[in-house]
């Protein structure tokens, strides 16, 4: 009874406050929108940050003279370790080719003893991809037996670092700006029609209805009002993304569970908003 109750009010509520639905409707579509470009925006920046993290190679020098047994034990050990995604072992015979092609001429007569070592060529996962953890990954290596040395492009590593640093803070400020704006134009809407019941919330109470049963119907007005807002914000979304698919190639490989993700977070704070400012209102002074 009571719940049908409430059902009743909370659309007698939508017919009689149409201004609100479509205020409270807006700002919770922008919000939905709002946060699907975070989400995309976030795949984009840490799969480019993948990408580019994939170009760094740390490169294990052995010993000159480590035979091809030696090679093969530090190969293994650098494999082992969990931040290396990939590990390939390049004999010196192949190190000398290589620079017979640099070069541009054979190395017989320049160079009639071969003096590469064997390397082994690491890749490491993106996640491993901050200077803390690269400069203890290379001491690590540093540490294997019959390895010589460890080097890598440091001015390639530290411009990584620093995208990868500054894209994070601008993305972390940039999902605080945009979430703080609609949520404060979404909570005062919400706040604005609860507010305007504040007559009828405390003569309701006065005849010993419970503070639920007064905020249910308010909490219901508000989550019809924002799922209305949902559904226009994902219509927006799509419209925007086929618009921009065909100048930002990737936006196909973003995966679903991103967009899913967004939305479910929209829905969860339309609720808690809803909940909050219904059972925040007051009588009107």
């Amino acid at each position: 009874m009571a719940l049908s109750f409430s059902f009743a009010q909370a659309h007698k509520l939508l017919r009689q406050r149409f201004g609100s639905v479509v205020k409270i409707a807006i700002a919770s579509a922008f919000l939905t929108l709002a946060s699907a470009v975070i989400a995309v925006g976030y795949y984009g920046v840490t799969a480019e940050i993948e990408q580019l993290s994939g170009n760094l190679v740390v490169s294990v020098f052995a010993s000159p003279r480590a035979d091809s047994a030696e090679a093969v034990s530090v190969m293994r050990q650098v494999r082992s370790a969990p931040e290396v995604s990939t590990a390939e072992l390049v004999t010196p015979q192949q190190a000398q080719k290589e620079f017979a092609k640099s070069v541009g001429q054979k190395l017989d007569n320049l160079l009639p003893d071969n003096p590469f070592p064997y390397v082994v060529k690491v890749h490491i996962v993106p996640a491993a991809c901050t200077k803390e953890k690269l400069d203890a990954l290379v001491q690590t290596f540093r540490q294997i037996a019959s390895v010589d040395d460890v080097i890598y492009n440091t001015a390639y590593a530290n411009a990584l670092f620093s995208r990868s640093q500054q894209t994070s803070v601008l993305i972390f400020a940039g999902a605080l700006g945009v979430f703080a704006v609609f949520l404060f134009i979404l909570y005062f809407a919400l706040r604005a029609e609860t507010a305007a019941a504040g007559d009828e919330v405390h003569v309701l109470m006065l005849l010993g209805a419970t503070r639920g049963f007064v905020a249910m119907p308010h909490i219901l007005f508000g989550m019809y009002s924002c799922a209305i807002g949902l559904v226009l914000g994902v219509g927006m979304t799509y419209t925007a993304y086929f618009l921009v698919k065909p100048l930002v190639g990737w936006l196909e490989t973003v995966p679903p569970a991103y967009m899913e993700l967004s939305g479910a977070g929209v829905i969860v704070l339309s609720v808690l908003l809803s909940v909050s400012t219904a059972y925040s209102v007051k009588k009107k002074s």
